[in-house]
């Protein structure tokens, strides 16, 4: 059997690391935007140990990155609604195309150069 899963996308919101037990793991949601303005998918993604703190330091809500994983399908029971099903991406790769920025360091000046 086969399952990959790759998307380019932002993040909804800042990640949130989590442990339970002894599973320390990040999530987060990421917006992938389809051929059409409107037409906006979005994917709960899941990153566990070294990898989810490494995302939690370096994204923040906008940041664009490149997800690597499988999907993975769970159930759990709600006394409202009964059985449910969530499908979420387990990171196994995360390409960082933009960082967060660092409010207490100056960004870098400019340099011009002379024209030759």
């Amino acid at each position: 059997m086969f399952n990959k899963f790759m998307c380019v996308g932002n993040l909804v919101k800042d990640p949130e690391s989590k442990k339970v037990k002894d599973a320390e793991f990040t999530t987060f949601t990421v917006a992938v935007n389809g051929y059409k303005k409107e037409d906006v998918s979005y994917f709960s993604c899941i990153a566990f140990g070294k990898l989810g703190d490494s995302i939690a330091k370096n994204c923040v809500k906008g940041s664009k990155v490149l997800i690597d994983g499988t999907l993975h399908t769970r159930t759990y029971e709600s006394e409202k609604r009964g059985k449910q099903f969530v499908t979420e991406v387990i990171v196994n790769g995360c390409e960082f195309l933009s960082f967060k920025e660092n409010k207490t360091e100056k960004p870098e000046p400019e340099l011009d150069f002379p024209p030759f």
